[in-house]
């Protein structure tokens, strides 16, 4: 009775309307606006939008399982900055709490789903209070797995503590079920973490657990009123005006009941819990099944649909993945407010089009909910893809102030440090992240890719090692590994790689296989041996198509174009363009589909095209992305024979290029190839000279470009000899024989020389 008559004096000093419906009767619901700003992409991995190669590189995929739980995969974290005394946010001036696991007294391990279930019920049901901040479940899994306590069934005072200061809490919330009968008795005590003192403790009784909703939600209105704060303590209530579904029972627009914002099944919900716990233990697998039941249960279960999605996003099934979040984007309604911007977010994310609204959305979600984490990561991420690297180095290091645990945030950190050419403070993120981690897979990994960008082999070879002792037959410490291999020409062991991963049950895994089998053919002259490793992949994947199916489509467009066969060229990128069906792909798909279009005289076809490109590309919130417009119309300038008015477009490409180049998604090996070849066309050496060598200096990042690295040797060599250079034209002549001696792609070019080589 207390905690409503507060309800109620606060809803009604604010001037906040309150209906309230009866049980039987459905809620009356408002649908908030759907945010709309054109901003920027936010994406559950990097984006190929701007693309200046009309390719996707593989680092980008790589890159998007490497930060397995990176963006929308971060979850709903919900978390705070540490702060260093007073029982409330140093941000926020908000309490702050955890809530730990349930102990489970009753006996019958079939209630183990209890343990971890009861503590998401109230994580959901006290985050809709503007007065506390909630540490999420995602959060607290992480820590308890650093800790090596995440199995603990009866949790210590000495967990308790060590816990709440990794968390930056100062008060945790202990529970434990009981049974008898059918009734399931729930206790659980609100404690203080530094004294030990006991705020307050409650006992609820549900009937059955078909009861155990309503029961949950008298808990948690009993807990919320002991961090109850007043309108002028807490400035971000006035900003919970909204309209929005109401609860039909509390009547308050920010205390809805459990069945409202998730799902009226228990047993729906039985199945959605055990599925984030496998899901918050990345065992993504195995949390697909539960939580495909839970909504063939519930189909307008939103939070089940939303971590669908992102389960599918992490295996790499973008079909899936964009289903999810369409179904989950359709019941925003059946959400708290927190997680609706997020949800919103996340799936405007998944086009170009929409990415304005993404960012918005996250924007939104941070405005009312600052602490909110996952919306903040995919903010940044979204400026990372859209190279506004400053912008995302923004917010990934307020994620770092505030302590924020997810490896994908030091790694994205520490590659826009790096990408801007400030190499020893992007060493230093990762370095921070993982002496504070030794043990996580993904920042071992990344900091492995980070090394190779950096030509620091043997660092790289030995973090990638170290990532896959941790996690023996890792999908991205493989991935890592082979292009280290490749970069130190074994061979070998490289091949030994891609056979492996194609050979997977996991599609991703097979994608993966399937490019890196491409390259290691490329770099060895094998174009038919490499058209037939993208065709193998792409067929497998099904009729249906996808993002990487895309990809291999676009990988192999690229290539016929390379070979001077534009009709094949043109057939593989309207597949590509069918397969991508307006996702990140697509783009590159648009480019090589006007490319072969204008090589094959198709002028009208080609300017059309060009037009849904460049729609698509202008849409977009920052000019750097825009350079694949200028490296298309080069690239179409130097296949009709216009070296000047090719060079025109391509140095405009070339000037928004960041300082270093790092591997996921960077195009600078594209640009520099299209630029060198339109100065040598004009018979400018030096320039041409100057670009090429540094596709031939770079290190990881020029992996995904065999072709373009093998010519440009040849170039070198050429260069070297017109300069009366013999030693370095021999050198760039025997590198370039030697990968392309026995292979099937310039042939005249492998002739002349050997010939060379004969000569000098």
């Amino acid at each position: 009775m207390l905690a409503d008559l507060k309800r109620l004096h606060r809803d009604t000093s604010s001037g906040r309307t309150v209906v309230d419906t009866p049980s039987s009767a459905p809620a009356k619901t408002v649908t908030a606006p759907a945010a709309t700003s054109a901003a920027a992409q936010a994406s559950g991995a990097p984006s190929d939008v701007g693309r200046a190669s009309s390719r996707l590189p593989k680092s980008v995929w790589i890159a998007a399982a490497a930060v397995v739980l990176f963006a929308g995969a971060a979850g709903l974290w919900m978390l705070k900055r540490p702060s260093s005394g007073g029982s409330t946010s140093a941000d926020s001036g908000k309490p702050s709490v955890a809530v730990l696991y349930f102990e489970n007294n009753t006996g019958n391990p079939q209630l183990d789903w209890l343990r971890t279930g009861l503590t998401d019920m109230l994580v959901t049901d006290l985050s809709q209070s503007p007065d506390v901040e909630v540490l999420g479940t995602d959060r607290l899994v992480q820590i308890l797995t650093d800790m090596k306590r995440q199995d603990d069934k009866v949790v210590s005072f000495d967990t308790v503590q060590e816990l709440a200061k990794r968390a930056g809490v100062k008060t945790v919330l202990l529970g434990s079920f009981v049974k008898s009968g059918d009734t399931i008795r729930i206790n659980t005590k609100l404690q203080e973490v530094a004294s030990g003192r006991i705020v307050t403790s409650e006992r609820v009784e549900a009937l059955g657990e078909s009861n155990l909703f309503p029961t949950v939600d008298d808990l948690t209105k009993r807990i919320k009123a002991k961090f109850a704060l007043p309108p002028e303590v807490n400035p971000a209530k006035a900003l919970l005006s909204a309209p929005m579904t109401v609860s039909t029972t509390t009547g308050s627009s920010i205390d809805r009941d459990l069945k409202d914002v998730t799902t009226s099944s228990i047993e729906a919900y039985r199945y959605y819990a055990e599925g984030i716990n496998l899901h918050e233990r990345a065992r993504e697998q195995q949390a697909a099944p539960l939580l495909e039941k839970a909504i063939q249960i519930d189909p307008t279960f939103a939070l089940a649909l939303i971590k669908l999605a992102v389960v599918h996003s992490n295996l790499g099934h973008s079909n899936l993945r964009d289903e999810y979040a369409a179904r989950a984007f359709q019941h925003v309604d059946r959400i708290t407010v927190r997680e609706r911007h997020y949800i919103e977010g996340y799936y405007y994310s998944a086009r170009g089009e929409t990415i304005g609204k993404a960012i918005d959305a996250y924007n939104k979600a941070l405005e009312l909910y600052p602490d909110h984490a996952s919306s903040r990561n995919n903010l940044a991420l979204a400026y990372y893809s859209l190279e506004r690297y400053e912008d995302a180095i923004r917010h990934y290091e307020e994620l770092r102030r505030r302590g924020m645990p997810f490896p994908g945030s030091y790694v994205n950190l520490a590659r826009s440090y790096t990408t801007l050419g400030r190499f020893d403070t992007g060493r230093q993120v990762i370095e921070e992240y993982l002496r504070q981690n030794p043990d996580n897979i993904a920042a071992t990994a990344a900091f492995g890719f980070l090394l190779a960008d950096l030509n620091k082999l043997d660092e790289a070879a030995s973090m990638l090692a170290k990532a896959d002792a941790l996690d023996p037959g890792s999908v991205i410490a493989a991935s890592g590994r082979h292009d280290v291999h490749i970069l130190a020409e074994q061979w070998s062991d490289a091949t030994t790689i891609s056979a492996t991963l194609q050979k997977s049950n996991d599609s991703f895994a097979k994608f993966l296989g399937g490019l890196a089998a491409g390259e290691d053919a490329l770099y060895h002259g094998h174009s038919a041996e490499a058209l037939r490793a993208f065709d193998r992949v792409a067929a497998g994947e099904g009729a249906a198509g996808s993002n990487q199916t895309a990809v291999l489509r676009n990988a192999a467009a690229n290539l016929l174009l390379a070979l001077g066969r534009p009709a094949l060229g043109l057939a593989q990128a309207e597949r590509a363009v069918a397969d991508a069906r307006g996702r990140d792909a697509e783009n590159a798909s648009l480019a090589l589909k006007a490319r072969a279009q204008a090589t094959l005289g198709r002028s009208d076809d080609a300017r059309k095209t060009i037009e849904a490109l460049t729609t698509k590309i202008n849409a977009l919130p920052s000019d750097k992305v825009k350079r694949a417009l200028h490296l298309l119309a080069g690239q179409i300038a130097l296949d009709r024979g216009d070296a000047s008015g090719a060079l025109r477009e391509l140095t405009q490409a070339e000037a928004t290029l960041a300082p270093q180049p790092v591997s996921f998604g960077a195009t600078h090996p594209a640009v520099w190839y299209a630029v060198g070849s339109a100065y040598l066309a004009l018979k400018n050496d030096a320039e041409a000279a100057t670009r090429f060598r540094r596709i031939v200096d770079s290190a990881e990042v020029r992996v995904s470009y065999p072709v373009e690295f093998v010519r440009s040797l040849y170039f070198l060599g050429q260069i070297a000899e017109r300069r009366g250079d013999r030693t370095k034209a021999r050198e760039y002549y025997r590198r370039f024989v030697e990968y392309w001696k026995d292979g099937d792609i310039d042939r005249d070019k492998v002739a002349d020389a050997q010939k060379k080589l004969a000569g000098l």
